[in-house]
């Protein structure tokens, strides 16, 4: 089924906080710009909506997607204990009970954060509209191309340096009266410090 939420994949020594856009029972899509080979073996944490906690899986990777609109892979389970199926189900039978054929696991908080955007030019100062878990929308006058890949630098009220992080354009939006222009993007290449410090900006309190 069709759902956007963060995974964590690791392939030997490489560690990847990305985004995955399907799961089932017995496998997922990850989001990924340079995808393991098919037949590679991972590890991966996937981030659901019901609980602070992933659900960890092995798997294989079956596919693979080198197309700049869904770059990534396919990837069959090879191990993930009961528990964890029970917690795939029970999101997927919500997410089915809303009819609708493409889902955020999680909704985006509206925040007002600055995004420094990376460019060959230099970098680029602008506002973040909201943010989840897997993905944000920046405030751009300029609105890169879809499927556009780029580095953003994002400043959190935590007192540590920006955190970088690769994200992908999926939707533009034009500006309005109300609104600026901008681009929802996913998070498509981070490191486990991104993640741990974004889930404690969006869940303050949550005991890590």
């Amino acid at each position: 089924m069709k759902l956007a939420f963060p995974v964590r994949f690791v392939e030997g020594e490489r560690v990847v906080q990305t985004t995955a856009d399907e799961v089932g029972e017995t496998g997922a899509y990850v989001i990924s710009t340079a995808p393991p080979a098919v037949g590679a073996g991972v590890t991966l944490s996937l981030y659901l909506p019901d609980a602070a906690e992933p659900v960890n899986a092995s798997g294989l990777v079956r596919t693979v997607e080198r197309g700049e609109h869904r770059p990534g892979f396919g990837v069959d389970f090879t191990g993930i204990a009961e528990d964890g199926l029970v917690r795939i189900r029970k999101v997927l039978q919500l997410a089915q009970s809303t009819g609708a054929p493409n889902l955020r696991a999680f909704q985006r908080t509206p925040v007002e954060l600055t995004a420094l955007i990376i460019t060959p030019k230099g970098t680029v100062e602008t506002r973040i509209r909201d943010i989840s878990p897997a993905g944000m929308f920046i405030e751009m006058e300029k609105i890169p191309a879809f499927a556009a890949v780029f580095p953003v630098l994002v400043p959190l009220p935590d007192g540590q340096p920006p955190l970088l992080v690769t994200v992908q354009s999926v939707r533009q939006e034009t500006g309005t009266a109300s609104k600026r222009a901008g681009v929802g993007v996913r998070f498509v290449g981070g490191t486990d410090e991104f993640r741990t410090r974004l889930d404690a900006f969006l869940r303050p309190g949550t005991p890590r």
